[in-house]
C-alpha cells in the first residue's frame, strides 16, 4: 500500500456523494466478481471503503495472497468539462507512481468527451491519462447517479443467472436493499471507529455479498420494508439532484441526509404521513411507497427546493405565517373518470382515517396539504357520492378537506 493508505480518507462532501460512493463500490466489486466468474479464476477477495482512495478492492489467489488490487476515487460531479476532473487525474497519476503496486482510477458520474491530447499548463497529465477514468463492462468511462441502482440490479440479475439462480423483479429490488443497507451500515461503523483509532478499516469480504445475493428469500419483515423504502428515496434523490446546483442542491441534499438517518419507527411514520390517501397497514402495502420517483420529486422535493423553510420531520410540515404545509404524495389520475373513482372508492375513506390516526383534533385549521396542482382541479371539479348514503355527506369539499393546496401555490405562501 502506498504512503497516503496510512491516512485513510473520509471523502464524501455531500449526502448524495456519499450515496452514490456507497452504490459504485457495490457495482464495481460486482463487477470484478463476475470478471472472475467468466474467466474461470477463484472469487476471492475483498475490498474496503474510505481506504487509499474513497474504495478499495483487493482480489486474491486460491492461497488467499493479492495478485491485482484497485482503488478508486468516486466523483459525483455533473460537470462535463474534461479540465475540470485533471486535478483528479493529475493526483492520481502521482500517487501511482509512488505505488506502482496498485492500480488508480476517477470514477465519474458524468458523460465526459476526454481529449486525446489536451493542452494544459495547470495540470501535469501522462499520456495515457484517459486510462485513469474507469471503463465499466458496458464499456461507459462514467456512471451516473441514478444509474448507478439500475445497473447494481442488473449486475445481481447477471450473477444470479450465472449461477442459474431464479430471481424475480422484485427479488431483485430487495437484494439490491438488504446490499445497500448492509455497506451503509460498514461505513457508518468505520467512521465511528476511526474517532479513536484513525487507522481503522473494515475489510468486506467478496462471499459477504454473495452469501446475500444466493441467500433463499424469506418473508417480508419491516425491516426489510424499511430498507426498501429507503433504497427507492435515495434512486428518487438522486435522479432529482442529478439537475441541481447550488442552494438548491444543498437544501435537498441536507434534507435527504435528515430523512435516511431516520430510525424505522420514525421512518414509517414520516412514509405513512406523506401518504395520507393511502392504507399503509400491511407490510407489503408499506414497502410498494415511492414505487414512481416521481411521487417524491413533483411535491416534497420540489417544495424542499425551493423554499428556505425546514421540514419538520417528526410532524412532516413546513410552518410559516402561523400555517402548517404538509407534503402529501397524492397525484391522481389526469383522467377524470379515474380519478373520480379513485377518491369515491379509495382514497376518500383512507384520507379521513389516516387523518384522525395522525394528527389532533383541530389541527387541520392551521394545516394546508400539498398535493399535485391538477389533482386539485379534478377534486374540486365534481362531488364524490355513494349509494346508501346522503350525498352530502360525501362531498370531496368536507371541512378536513378544505386547505388542500397546490405545489406551487404552496410555494409562493412559504418563499
Amino acid at each position: 500500500m502506498g504512503l497516503r493508505a496510512t491516512v485513510p480518507r473520509d471523502a464524501t462532501d455531500s449526502w448524495a456523494g456519499y450515496l452514490y460512493q456507497s452504490v459504485l463500490g457495490l457495482v464495481v466489486v460486482l463487477e470484478k466478481i463476475l470478471g472472475l466468474h467468466d474467466s474461470n479464476q477463484a472469487v476471492n477477495g475483498h475490498f474496503v471503503y474510505e481506504d487509499v482512495e474513497d474504495f478499495s478492492i483487493y482480489i486474491k489467489d486460491a492461497t488467499g495472497n493479492v495478485v491485482e488490487s484497485s482503488t478508486h476515487q468516486a466523483k459525483y460531479n455533473k460537470s462535463q468539462t474534461p479540465s475540470d476532473y485533471y486535478s483528479f487525474i493529475s493526483q492520481l497519476n502521482e500517487a501511482s507512481i509512488e505505488d506502482p503496486n496498485l492500480q488508480y482510477f476517477l470514477n465519474i458520474s458524468s458523460n465526459v468527451t476526454f481529449l486525446k491530447n489536451p493542452k494544459t499548463t495547470v495540470n501535469t497529465l501522462p499520456n495515457n491519462y484517459i486510462s485513469y477514468v474507469y471503463s465499466y463492462r458496458n464499456g461507459n468511462r462514467y456512471l451516473g447517479g441514478h444509474e448507478c441502482l439500475a445497473y447494481l440490479e442488473s449486475l445481481i440479475n447477471e450473477y444470479c443467472q450465472k449461477k442459474l439462480i431464479s430471481i424475480t423483479q422484485e427479488q431483485i429490488e430487495k437484494k439490491s436493499a438488504l446490499l445497500l443497507a448492509f455497506i451503509d451500515s460498514i461505513i457508518i461503523e468505520t467512521k465511528e471507529q476511526r474517532i479513536n483509532t484513525p487507522a481503522y478499516r473494515r475489510e468486506i469480504q467478496f462471499q459477504e455479498i454473495l452469501n446475500q445475493i444466493t441467500a433463499i428469500m424469506t418473508e417480508l419483515t419491516q425491516e426489510h420494508a424499511v430498507k426498501i423504502i429507503k433504497k427507492r428515496f435515495f434512486n428518487a434523490c438522486q435522479i432529482y439532484c442529478d439537475s441541481l446546483s447550488g442552494e438548491e442542491f444543498k437544501r435537498v441534499d441536507s434534507s435527504a441526509k435528515s430523512i435516511l438517518a431516520l430510525d424505522d419507527k420514525s421512518l414509517i411514520s414520516l412514509v405513512k404521513k406523506i401518504h395520507f390517501h393511502k392504507d399503509l397497514t400491511a407490510l407489503t402495502d408499506l414497502a410498494s411507497s415511492f414505487l414512481n420517483a416521481e411521487d417524491l420529486q413533483e411535491i416534497l422535493f420540489e417544495v424542499i427546493k425551493s423554499v428556505s423553510s425546514q421540514l419538520e420531520l417528526e410532524n412532516l410540515i413546513f410552518r410559516k405565517g402561523g400555517h402548517a404545509y404538509r407534503p402529501s404524495t397524492l397525484r391522481a389520475a389526469r383522467n377524470q373518470t379515474l380519478a373520480e373513482n379513485n377518491l369515491k372508492l379509495d382514497y376518500l375513506p383512507k384520507i379521513k382515517r389516516n387523518m384522525a390516526e395522525y394528527d389532533i383534533q383541530g389541527f387541520f385549521e392551521t394545516k394546508k396539504i400539498i398535493i399535485d396542482g391538477q389533482t386539485i382541479d379534478d377534486i374540486w371539479s365534481f362531488e364524490i357520492t355513494s349509494s346508501g348514503a346522503p350525498r352530502q355527506e360525501n362531498k370531496i369539499n368536507e371541512p378536513e378537506l378544505t386547505t388542500l393546496i397546490s405545489v406551487q401555490d404552496a410555494i409562493k405562501e412559504l418563499s
